[in-house]
């Protein structure tokens, strides 16, 4: 299970490489289209400098906390399933992707997709001084990212 925060952190990382010079400059739209795009890619999330570009801090420590969890015990530890596509199983390949930015913040998009099955996400994100971060997910039946990886603080 420790693929899931691989591979959450991979796509947001090579995302945000790809589609600006400078990551972490580009917008919330476009980090989300790239997260689903370059999903299939491979990154270690062990790298505090490579979180850093995708998320807050606060939720880039959550996730390195996970991480260290997964490599000490050998076990699933608060996560056990992939972060992007809110499952355990995914074909890594979405299908009809939308990104709308929603009228409840300027920084709160709905993303919503078709994997093994259709389900939306939405996504906040707040605006560092260099550049957009992501803060949280929000699943639709599950507890948010950031309540999952807070468990046992």
């Amino acid at each position: 299970m420790k693929y899931a925060i691989f591979l959450a952190a991979m796509l947001i990382f090579t995302g945000c490489q790809s589609l600006a010079g400078k990551p972490g400059k580009i917008s919330p739209e476009n980090m989300i289209l790239k997260i689903y795009v370059e999903h299939k890619k491979g990154l270690d999330i062990g790298d505090k400098n490579i979180l850093s570009q995708i998320f807050t801090s606060e939720l880039a420590n959550l996730l390195l906390r996970e991480d260290e969890c997964r490599e000490r015990t050998r076990e699933i530890c608060n996560l056990e399933f992939d972060p992007i596509f809110a499952t355990q199983d995914f074909d890594g390949n979405p299908k009809d992707l939308v990104v709308v930015k929603m009228s409840s913040g300027p920084s709160i998009y709905a993303v919503t997709f078709t994997d093994i099955s259709r389900k939306t996400l939405i996504y906040e994100f707040i605006e560092t001084p260099d550049g957009w971060r992501i803060s949280n997910i929000i699943y639709p039946d599950k507890p948010s990212l950031k309540a999952i990886l807070s468990v046992g603080l």
